[in-house]
């Protein structure tokens, strides 16, 4: 006697095949029978006529109205108030490590 655990893989195949089936079939009804909104329609104005092409160019006036418009700012003022460096003392000892990391980058140091 076959256990459920036993026919579970071959008949895996078929309830792949048959779930496939039924969501194609899913999505070609709901293609098919979906409702589609009304188009909206183009309105023609009929009063005013449609210009017609001619031949000749004349240019218009437009350089007078083209250009960048130039904002005015304030006058830029120096700071009031300038920074002080402030010295960092350090008490340095013979073989200290801020020496060695010092020499690396050619500072002296006065031991």
């Amino acid at each position: 006697m076959s256990t459920l655990k036993d026919a579970l893989p071959t008949h895996l195949w078929k309830l792949a095949v048959a779930l496939g089936l039924i969501s194609i079939a899913i999505v070609t009804l709901g293609q098919n029978f979906q409702t589609v909104p009304p188009q909206s329609e183009a309105l023609s104005n009929t009063e005013t006529p449609r210009p017609t092409a001619t031949t000749t160019f004349t240019p218009h006036p437009t350089e007078a109205n083209v250009g960048l418009i130039p904002t005015i700012t304030s006058t830029p003022r120096p700071p009031t108030a300038t920074p002080t460096s402030k010295p960092i003392f350090y008490e340095i000892a013979e073989g200290d490590v801020a020496v060695s990391i010092a020499a690396q980058y050619n500072i002296s140091v006065d031991t």
